[in-house]
């Protein structure tokens, strides 16, 4: 009886353990945004997760993740892994561009929101993201 017991403790110890290691790594990127449309049209609104994150700067040249000078002008990010809904919107309250930024550990991928208007353009390296927003 005692051999069953010591024998059922080990194997729920083990399924502990094995259950414990097999969480998800968070990994954090740094994000820079900006819109490739002057705000002199239209002034952008960023919003991620349908959470509020500033205006959208007007950036030409384009910023690159291995230009810092250029990506001091954009607005600052901290994204964590996973799937984040992008939207862009105009002082009306108007979706300008939207959509779906999914990164994993090993992949980065996106696409325009449900209703087709605008995208995003991405540029990455390592833990840095560069990503326009247009319409």
């Amino acid at each position: 009886m005692k051999k069953v017991s010591l024998i059922l403790a080990l194997l729920a110890l083990s399924a502990f353990l094995l259950l414990t290691n097999c969480t998800k790594n968070k990994e954090e990127y740094n994000a820079y945004f900006y819109t490739t449309h002057s705000t002199s049209e239209i002034q952008l609104s960023l919003f991620i997760d349908d959470e509020y994150y500033g205006e959208l700067p007007y950036l030409n040249p384009k910023p690159s993740c291995s230009d810092d000078t250029q990506k001091a002008g954009a607005l600052y990010v901290k994204l964590s892994n996973g799937k984040h809904k992008l939207v862009a919107k105009d002082k009306q309250g108007v979706i300008r561009s939207s959509g779906i930024l999914k990164i994993s550990n090993n992949n980065l991928s996106s696409s325009s929101g449900k209703d087709g208007r605008g995208g995003q353009e991405i540029n990455h390296k390592g833990q840095c993201l560069v990503i326009g927003m247009f319409y």
